[in-house]
């Protein structure tokens, strides 16, 4: 059986691209930091951001060698006037996000996946219900585009029981597919009861 995808949460999935996004730009933005604070460094390994700021320092003591000897290590910014706040609130940013929503701290966000986000057809029944549906949805299009008319798409989805939704705000349909989800749910629980 071929897979078929049901639905796709696009816009869940463009928002966990955002985040990530913004975590790879704060990860460029803090690596460019100790570039310019510290010429001679690199960083070159991704578990450098596990703790930034302890292997920042690692990186300080290698720079300014003699330096540790007299001093401990985060003593040195302040004997060589190294203004450390810029890197200092961008790993603040990394590890804790930005303190005005709830999202993950940019950290934890790891790279999303496309396939985790779309719900697809689990059995030939599944499959045929869907692309019965889908028929109906273009043939329910080119009569638009032959006739010339608009649909009204609360009119289309009451008139299928729910079985098209319609999207009122941007004025599409496309298969409902919590009839199938409402389905899976009800059966894997009279399942569950039937093991009782």
């Amino acid at each position: 059986m071929k897979k078929v995808v049901l639905y796709t949460n696009t816009f869940a999935f463009n928002q966990d691209v955002k985040e990530y996004g913004n975590r790879t730009r704060l990860e460029t933005e803090i690596r460019a930091e100790i570039k310019r604070l510290l010429p001679q460094q690199q960083v070159t390994a991704h578990n450098f951001f596990k703790d930034s700021k302890a292997n920042f320092y690692k990186l300080l003591a290698k720079q300014y060698p003699k330096h540790l000897e007299l001093m401990k290590v985060e003593k040195i910014p302040g004997m060589i006037d190294l203004d450390l706040t810029k890197l200092f609130k961008l790993i603040y940013e990394y590890e804790n996000g930005d303190g005005l929503t709830t999202a993950l701290a940019p950290n934890k966000v790891k790279s999303p996946s496309i396939d985790s986000y779309r719900i697809y057809a689990e059995s030939q029944s599944e499959i045929d219900k869907f692309n019965a549906i889908q028929k109906a949805i273009d043939c329910l299009y080119e009569a638009e585009a032959v006739c010339g008319f608009e649909l009204l798409r609360g009119s289309i989805s009451q008139g299928t029981r729910g079985w098209i939704y319609a999207n009122i705000h941007e004025q599409g349909m496309r298969f409902n597919h919590t009839y199938i989800l409402d389905k899976r749910r009800a059966e894997a629980k009279q399942k569950r009861l039937q093991e009782v």
